[in-house]
């Protein structure tokens, strides 16, 4: 068994990150996951290879909880990185998962954590967030809850705008390596408008 890390791919340039499998641990309401239309779900349809990888690491993580984040941790010590983005697909499996993220992150002070979540039933676990961890929520039409202390991305569907997106949020350009905004939109005090891949 082993645990896949990826360098970077053409959106995120040369920004590791780690992922897992989005239907197995999204939230069962999420509106990506029951209509089937996401754009990781997609992908993974298309890309058995990375589907199974993406498994690949739930059952690292699963059967090996402590090995999985000392495997990350070790890779971000010596990686050649300012960045680190958790889950490009999926999203947090359990609340002990988020704690693991935290400590990491403590872990690596000179690397920026990013991790984008729809975990709002979760957000009791959201406190005592290191400086250089980024929580995002991820807002969809009639999903969500705006009124969250943290910053959102929304998903926009140019058939189907969101009224509630706020008129100064950030359009993402597609290039997290040239912007990297993301990673300080608690600073900067904003959200991210993602558009439908």
């Amino acid at each position: 068994m082993r645990l896949y890390i990826s360098p970077g791919n053409t959106k995120t340039g040369n920004i590791p990150s780690v992922s897992l499998p989005p239907l197995e641990t999204c939230p069962i309401d999420a509106p990506c996951r029951q209509k089937g239309q996401g754009y990781c779900h997609k992908l993974c349809t298309l890309r058995p290879r990375l589907a199974t990888t993406l498994i690949d690491n739930l059952e690292y993580y699963n059967n090996n909880s402590a090995g999985y984040f000392q495997k990350i941790t070790a890779y971000l010590k010596y990686a050649n990185t300012r960045f680190f983005r958790w889950h490009i697909f999926g999203d947090i499996p359990d609340p002990k998962y988020f704690t693991q993220v935290k400590l990491t992150a403590r872990k690596t002070p000179d690397i920026k954590h990013l991790i984008f979540t729809k975990r709002f039933a979760w957000i009791k676990i959201f406190h005592h967030i290191p400086d250089n961890l980024s929580v995002v929520f991820s807002m969809w039409n009639n999903y969500g809850d705006p009124s969250i202390n943290f910053p959102k991305s929304w998903y926009l569907d140019p058939r189907n705008p969101d009224p509630r997106i706020p008129a100064n949020a950030l359009e993402c350009p597609g290039n997290c390596e040239t912007c990297g905004s993301c990673w300080h939109l608690k600073q900067l005090n904003k959200d991210v408008i993602l558009h439908r891949h």
